[in-house]
């Protein structure tokens, strides 16, 4: 591992040097300016012309400015984030390379539903702020926070866009939203109207291999599909006193009136390779749901003193009813099952900033209530009846103070967490599944530069607390050979993390080590040792381990082409339980990413991205396969740049063909995906349009994921 990462290092660095000594630019050193510089490079006896993205680690982040640049003309910002060095977008999630899926915040205000994204454009993006090593402020179930800070909006009156989206992926989306704002002085109103009618599908392979003294092996090929109709309102309501004080609510209603899944699994049961039986399950279910989200916020100033208050309240309704038929050589069964889950949050946090000894020191509190009942029934009683209810109370604190030593700037700060979770069954509390933690989390960086280069170095603690389904203890049927479950004594996962950054113009390289102590990792395990094919998936914390990570990001511009390419290294060192015994999961693995922009006067943009994934270790897991895919875009503008029609195409070739194999004990489960081409229209209509000024962080967010 040292050896690996020792190498890499070596050589970003290296390209870093060799980049400054042959290439003398002046950077400015605002974080606030809003155009890059022109420069005009000789490389190789290649002309390069172009408006560099300045990338900056400044502080807690590393700061890409968007206002001048070549992305400002992108499209919207999930495409956008794409681009930004050491993000990858996948579908709804954003992650930061070594660090894992990140919280998005824009102009402070928690991001919760990613499809947000997909409705800001680029051109309305001032900057964005990559944080690796998120400090006290946040959270400490954070990995990454991606903070996006917009321009400052103009204009008055009415405005809206109107965005209209279908795509095919072994099924047809329709998606629709319009988004109306009426803004005049400091009152600012908007009203937001998202819906969509789904129909998609997915096909995959499994193999679950159980080593008793006879060897079990059951081979199961699925074709599922679902069906799902929803749409969600969404009202805001802001206002700015002046140029420091700003109030503002926000609510959101979202409804699922039906939902249908349907699907065949088709499964082949051996015994020391003898076939035993086939078994034909086709699963169908039915849900609805609806949830309301309430959010205010107050954000001001007191003579030198900055305030932040957020107070979120949620709640939420989930009915499912499944209904499976089973059939295998001799008989033929019908299984129901039935489930009915509430959850509900009140979450309010307070932050203070103050200026101290030149810098800033911020303190601050967070308080968050929430439950999460469950009912689940089995009129069949294949498997038991259940009723739980989980209630948790969680208070933290932290204190957090910034400083700049001219060119040097540090941050540290510490955060207390007090967490309470009591577990109720059948309205009975049980204290042997009821928990108290208590835990110290620090945080610091430092971040300087040396000449155009600019480095920082970060430290940060983190936990993941299991979500409230996987801590429930009801078993739940998927189908005769397949249960789940979840685990009431899982315990929260610890991660202790530490990186070296290095950005210089178009060139951004970063080592990272975790230290990873009770991972949450999906297992399968024999249901019982009368029935040992029968798999029960469930979670379980695994043993400690650490990860080195590895990164380096080449973005220049040449022309009307803007090439980025992304290399990354991982390794850990992981000591599995295996049927064979213990075994040392140590094999690294690498990813590439080369992605490619063409920009024509015109108002034409063509892009054209090509991923590769390589096979490796990764957790209790291995990639047995190498897996790539090509992406491929067109943009076009029109009406002066009022209208925007989009065209996407996701593995061109569907060649994107995962395949892992994971070790659980005398289990071993091996899991194949089918690949899918994924083509998306979208038009997009702006009339007047102008950006919501709310500005609430949001408060209790990590808890708002666990209830899902």
């Amino acid at each position: 591992m040292k050896r690996l990462l020792f190498a890499l290092s070596i050589i970003s660095f290296s390209i870093l040097a060799k980049a400054q000594d042959s290439i003398s630019v002046k950077p400015k050193d605002s974080l606030d300016a809003e155009y890059y510089i022109l420069n005009s490079i000789n490389l190789d006896e290649v002309v390069i012309k172009s408006n560099l993205p300045k990338t900056k680690l400044k502080g807690d982040a590393m700061v890409s400015t968007i206002v001048g640049s070549s992305l400002e003309k992108i499209g919207d910002a999930a495409q956008l984030l794409s681009r930004i060095p050491s993000l990858k977008v996948k579908g709804n999630s954003v992650s930061v390379l070594g660090r894992g899926e990140a919280d998005i915040y824009i102009n402070g205000r928690k991001v919760r539903d990613k499809r947000e994204l997909d409705k800001l454009q680029s051109d309305k993006i001032l900057r964005v702020e990559v944080v690796q090593n998120p400090g006290a402020k946040y959270a400490a179930g954070t990995k990454a926070v991606v903070r996006i800070v917009l321009r400052k909006p103009t204009g008055e009156g009415f405005g809206f866009t109107e965005t209209a989206e279908y795509s095919n992926r072994h099924g047809d989306e329709w998606n629709n939203n319009i988004d109306m704002n009426y803004r005049h002085g400091g009152l600012d109103v908007g009203a937001e109207i998202f819906g969509s009618k789904t129909s998609m599908g997915e096909k995959s392979k499994s193999e679950q291999l159980t080593y008793l003294d006879k060897t079990w092996n059951l081979k199961s090929e699925e074709d599922m599909a679902m069906k799902m109709d929803f749409w969600a309102p969404t009202l805001t309501v802001n206002y700015q006193a002046d140029d420091d004080n700003s109030f503002g609510v926000r609510w959101q209603w979202f409804r699922e009136p039906r939902g249908e899944n349907t699907g065949s699994v088709n499964s082949r049961l051996f015994c020391d390779d003898v076939l035993q039986e086939n078994n034909l399950s086709t699963p169908g279910g039915i849900d609805d749901s609806w949830s309301h989200d309430v959010g205010a916020y107050y954000s001001g100033k007191i003579g030198k003193m900055k305030l932040d208050f957020n107070y979120d309240w949620y709640r939420e309704k989930m009915n499912d009813v499944s209904v499976t038929h089973e059939q295998d050589d001799d008989t033929e069964n019908v299984v129901h099952t039935y489930s009915l889950t509430n959850n509900q949050m009140h979450a309010a946090k307070l932050i203070a900033g103050y200026p101290l000894f030149g810098g800033e020191l911020s303190l601050g509190g967070e308080y968050n209530y929430s439950t999460r009942a469950n009912g689940y029934r089995n009129p069949e009683g294949l498997v038991a009846d259940d009723d739980n209810e989980v209630k948790e109370k969680i208070a933290a604190f932290f204190v957090e103070y910034n400083k700049d030593f001219g060119p040097v700037s540090i941050n540290a700060g510490l955060r207390y967490e007090n967490t309470a979770s009591d577990y109720y069954q059948e309205g009975k509390k049980n204290d042997e599944q009821s928990r108290t933690y208590t835990d110290w989390f620090p945080a610091a960086g430092i971040s300087t530069r040396i000449g155009n280069t600019w480095l920082q170095l970060a430290y940060s603690s983190e936990i993941v607390r299991p979500s409230y389904f996987n801590l429930g203890s009801a078993v739940w049927y998927v189908n005769k050979y397949t249960y789940m479950s979840g685990n009431p004594l899982l315990r929260p996962s610890y991660t202790n993390s530490l990186s070296l950054t290095s950005s210089w113009q178009w060139l951004t390289a970063t080592i990272g080590y975790k230290r990873i102590k009770d991972q949450e990792a999906m297992v399968s395990r024999p249901y019982s040792a009368d029935k040992p094919m029968i798999s029960l998936q469930t979670s379980e914390n695994i043993a400690p381990y650490n990860q080195g990570y590895a990164t380096l990001v080449i973005q220049p511009r040449i022309g009307i082409w803007s090439p980025q390419l992304q290399l990354a290294a991982y390794y850990q060192d992981y000591l599995a339980d295996t049927p064979d015994g213990p075994r040392r999961l140590d094999k690294p693995y690498a990813s590439v990413d080369f992605l490619n922009m063409l920009e024509l006067k015109s108002g034409w943009q063509f892009n054209c991205d090509m991923h590769f994934f390589s096979r490796g270790h990764e957790s209790n897991s291995e990639m047995l396969k190498n897996s790539w895919h090509m992406d491929f875009g067109v943009m076009k503008t029109l009406l002066k740049d009022h209208l925007e029609l989009h065209l996407n195409v996701r593995d061109v070739f569907a060649s994107q063909r995962d395949k892992m194999r994971t070790y659980t004990g005398n289990r071993v489960t091996i899991f194949e995906s089918h690949p899918y081409r994924h083509i998306s229209f979208s038009l997009k209509y702006k009339f007047n349009a102008v950006k919501s000024k709310y500005k609430g962080e949001g408060a209790g967010e990590a808890q708002r994921s666990r209830m899902k």
